[in-house]
């Protein structure tokens, strides 16, 4: 077997090449196998290997947090954040034997995370400068109903609440399934199983609203 370094190291111009001498160009598992030679030369301090790591996830990282947060300038805060922090977490990375795709599944959790740091800090800001709601029709105040919501989305376990939200921010099953590292399958069952845990608390905790307002 090759040595890493020598299969990622840098050609004439700087930039790494791969076994295949192929130069960021490379789709699919090739890409993914790349990415996850490049991780390992990383973490063991090899020059200009994360800055060639950053350079290929970029437009993925990019475009999947556009995807997420529907709007470019949040959705690069959140890629950049997400490089941040994995420059902080490369060390506790471990690859998982007989996935090329691990580093770069790896990476779009890292990603998960910071796009829903990222939309927490802008909803938020935007809280913060909102008028006061005007008078609803319903006897229900609008923030009742917004609280209703917040509890009922706290009271999810944590992976059908991070199914769930990345379903609502837009993305496909096979997104979802991507980020989350689990079947497809598993992300149907989750968001039947989230939806209906939601509707339910909803429906009680609107309730209870309506008969404390009829006191």
């Amino acid at each position: 077997m090759e040595p890493l370094i020598e299969r990622c190291a840098p050609g004439a111009d700087g930039a790494f090449i791969g076994s295949a001498g192929a130069r960021g160009g490379a789709r699919g598992g090739t890409a993914d196998g790349e990415i996850e030679r490049l991780a390992s030369a990383a973490q063991v301090g090899a020059p200009r290997a994360f800055d060639e790591l950053v350079r290929r996830l970029r437009p993925r990282i990019t475009g999947f947090a556009i995807r997420v947060l529907g709007d470019r300038s949040l959705a690069e805060d959140a890629a950049q954040e997400t490089f941040v922090r994995l420059f902080r977490f490369l060390p506790r990375y471990r690859p998982v034997p007989g996935r090329r795709d691990g580093f770069t599944a790896w990476c779009f959790q890292i990603a998960h995370n910071a796009c829903l740091d990222v939309a927490g800090r802008e909803r938020r800001a935007a809280r913060a400068l909102e008028a006061p709601p005007r008078a609803p029709a319903d006897p229900i105040e609008r923030a009742d109903v917004r609280r209703a919501i917040e509890e009922a989305l706290a009271r999810l376990p944590e992976p059908l609440l991070r199914t769930f939200l990345l379903r609502q921010q837009g993305l496909t099953y096979e997104d979802v399934a991507k980020v989350l590292a689990v079947p497809v399958g598993t992300v149907r069952s989750r968001l039947h199983e989230a939806r209906m845990r939601l509707r339910e608390m909803l429906s009680r905790s609107l309730e209870e609203y309506r008969e404390g307002g009829d006191r």
